[in-house]
């Protein structure tokens, strides 16, 4: 079964087939998973508006775009959608 870390590797490999408007197109395609994911688990709506209006950060050593990153400095772009 294919995994987001399998994903992330083939990606890697294929960066000069990358679209040139990709960070502008991919926040629509991860708020159309978003909205999927939503959908098939019931619960998990009412478990993120059960955080209120506290703060939810995301760190990857990979990745500063969707969290905050490992040196806390990104947008924490998911936390947006």
């Amino acid at each position: 079964m294919p995994t987001g870390s399998k994903a992330r590797e083939e990606a890697a490999q294929r960066r000069e087939h990358r679209r040139s408007d990709w960070f502008d197109a991919n926040t629509g395609f991860v708020d159309q998973i978003l909205e999927a994911k939503f959908a098939q688990n019931a619960g998990l709506e009412e478990f993120l508006l059960d955080t209120g209006s506290s703060e939810i950060h995301g760190s990857s050593s990979f990745d500063s775009f969707w969290g905050i990153g490992m040196d806390r400095m990104g947008p924490n772009g998911l936390s947006k959608l």
